[in-house]
């Protein structure tokens, strides 16, 4: 996982095949980091091995949930504020927020929104306290890796930048002073969550791990139903692992990985050999 030395993230393991292959799955816009520091900490856990890249997945989901509301079972997103009765996301509030400046009457409705400003910004001050917590001792590193990030996607006023500079235990203070519009805490949450994104598909080594356990989870619930009550099922669960790892377990695709039958049927060819 990613260790002080470099960054730490908190944990969350994500739940579903399809979660996850969301994440992994890299975007259009994702740039890659070409630090030495990328070579140094992929794959290794010291810095951003398997574990590590669930780490980063947990605080890019938390954040996304904050930026368009969490994913309900029917695929729509809710925003979890309220304002004015009605629920909403960082995202529909910071348009909000931009209409009633464009009309003039942001001044009536400045308070209330300031209240919920500042319980967003202590949601968001929740998510990432295992990041700021643990890359303590380390910022010099991340600052590296920020200003690359920054660079290569030509933003040049963003306020991460100066929070990544500022010394440790002032980056809070920063925050707390100079986001004070939802839309400057929109701009920030969007910029570090790209920030993360492309750290998580520049550690390849890394990736690859956390792609490896993830299908090795699936693989072994499947077992788990197939198998039931059967004598000796967790040694012939250890057994299937192993000969996965050596011929199949690379080529096994996600849709593959989470199809009991086609799991049943790799393990019913296994036993017959």
């Amino acid at each position: 996982m990613i260790k002080k030395q470099v960054l730490t993230l908190g944990l969350i393991v994500l739940t579903t095949g399809t979660s996850i292959q969301a994440f992994i799955q890299k975007k259009a816009h994702t740039v890659l980091l070409e630090s030495p520091l990328i070579k140094f900490m992929d794959g290794k856990r010291y810095g951003v091995d398997g574990e590590g890249i669930k780490d980063l997945m947990r605080i890019i989901r938390e954040i996304t949930n904050v930026q368009f509301g969490r994913l309900r079972k029917n695929r729509k997103r809710v925003g979890q504020f309220v304002w004015q009765g009605e629920k909403h996301s960082l995202q529909s509030l910071a348009q909000l927020e931009r209409e009633y400046i464009e009309q003039g009457s942001y001044e009536q409705h400045k308070a209330g929104l300031t209240k919920l400003l500042e319980e967003i910004k202590t949601t968001f001050e929740e998510i990432v306290a295992p990041f700021m917590e643990n890359a303590r001792g380390a910022k010099g590193q991340m600052l590296v890796l920020i200003e690359e990030s920054c660079t290569k996607r030509n933003l040049k006023g963003t306020f991460l930048l100066g929070w990544a500079a500022a010394k440790e235990g002032e980056d809070l203070e920063l925050f707390k002073k100079d986001i004070d519009r939802l839309t400057k805490l929109e701009n920030f949450c969007t910029d570090l969550v790209n920030f993360l994104e492309d750290l998580m598909h520049s550690c390849r080594k890394g990736m690859a791990q956390f792609i490896h356990s993830a299908k090795t989870k699936m693989v072994k619930k499947h077992l788990n139903t197939i198998l039931q009550n059967k004598v000796g099922k967790e040694n012939l669960t250890k057994k299937f692992i192993t000969h996965l790892n050596k011929d199949n377990m690379e080529s096994l695709s996600w849709k593959q990985a989470n199809n009991q039958p086609y799991i049943k049927k790799l393990f019913d060819e296994f036993k017959a050999n």
